[in-house]
């Protein structure tokens, strides 16, 4: 299914100067030292969503971590200019681009310090509570989830260990999990109607663990408490396969990444509820996971093909480039 991806590019007048600090070069390129500068684009080919809507690449703030070094296996240099940690950039209506954007974290923009090796990764939205020494955040999925939720608690993440170029281009992907609630009935006990189901509860997942941006990787949750998730409901509910017969209700819902046995609770709005309990399953980081139910006649079934996972879908991002200094 379609869901999300972004493309941003941060994109400078780059210098190709060595990163011999003493070289006597006198062709050395002058634009050395240039601030790097960010533009974002969306094209008209991306799939609004639970989360971030259309064009959300032309809004709110992201956090970019950079370091500079000598070579693929040399020192980092200490240069505060050539790093940058937890730099901010926030979309300005006004200059219609990615501006810089002087925080208590990073009040100095990083320049390209030359023809050297950038190692940085970088999370959206902008995160000041990332722990300065060891670079983790501690992460919570709301148990009651609506747009307002998803758009704070979707967390996108992207890295590179290997940048050569004077062009970054930052390709961010889902931190989290998403499942995916499909429901139909028998027949028209329960109708293709808004008002058929009430609500849809996720049980048995935990909803907190520790994220470590740089290495993309989550700790597992270690606390033995559970929680209930009620799951989002979706405005236009999805469809099945290339039939395009419509389902009564879909729901998403926002997962920390785990391995759980989940209980899914349907209730509708005549106040009768139905269960269903999975086998364990591990639910991985940027992959959506659908399973489609089957409800009425005081029976609940799960679809043959169980739960199906997918990577969490891709949103198109238009191309980026090298854009004026906002200094």
């Amino acid at each position: 299914m379609n869901t999300t991806h972004f493309t941003l590019a941060i994109a400078a007048a780059f210098a190709l100067a060595a990163c011999d600090k003493n070289n006597d070069d006198f062709n050395i390129d002058n634009t050395k030292d240039t601030p790097i500068t960010l533009n974002v684009t969306t094209s008209d080919l991306i799939a609004t969503r639970a989360g971030y809507p259309e064009g959300a690449l032309t809004s709110g703030a992201l956090s970019f971590y950079f370091t500079t070094h000598t070579s693929a296996d040399g020192e980092a240099w200490e240069e505060p200019r050539y790093n940058a940690t937890n730099e901010k950039w926030t979309y300005s209506e006004k200059e219609a681009g990615w501006v810089f954007e002087s925080t208590t974290a990073d009040s100095e923009q990083i320049v390209w310090a030359g023809d050297c090796v950038g190692k940085w990764w970088a999370v959206y939205p902008y995160q000041a509570s990332l722990n300065a020494t060891t670079k983790t955040l501690d992460w919570t999925v709301s148990t009651t989830q609506t747009e307002e939720t998803w758009n704070n608690e979707d967390l996108l993440w992207a890295k590179n260990d290997n940048q050569t170029s004077e062009k970054v281009e930052i390709t961010f992907t889902h931190a989290l999990t998403k499942l995916t609630v499909n429901i139909t009935g028998y027949g028209t006990e329960v109708a293709a109607d808004e008002q058929a189901i009430r609500s849809i509860t996720i049980k048995g997942s935990k909803v907190a663990a520790t994220v470590t941006p740089a290495t993309q990787t989550w700790s597992t949750p270690t606390d033995d408490a559970v929680d209930d998730i009620a799951a989002l409901k979706m405005e236009q509910s999805y469809y099945i396969g290339a039939s395009a017969e419509q389902y009564v209700a879909s729901y998403d819902a926002l997962l920390i990444p785990q391995t759980a046995v989940l209980t899914i609770l349907i209730t509708l709005e005549n106040g009768k509820s139905y269960s269903k309990t999975l086998d364990s399953y591990e639910f991985e980081s940027g992959n959506a996971y659908t399973v489609t139910l089957k409800i009425g006649q005081d029976k609940v079934e799960i679809a043959e093909d169980g739960i199906t996972a997918t990577p969490w879908g891709i949103m198109e991002g238009g191309e980026l480039g090298t854009v004026k200094s906002y200094l």
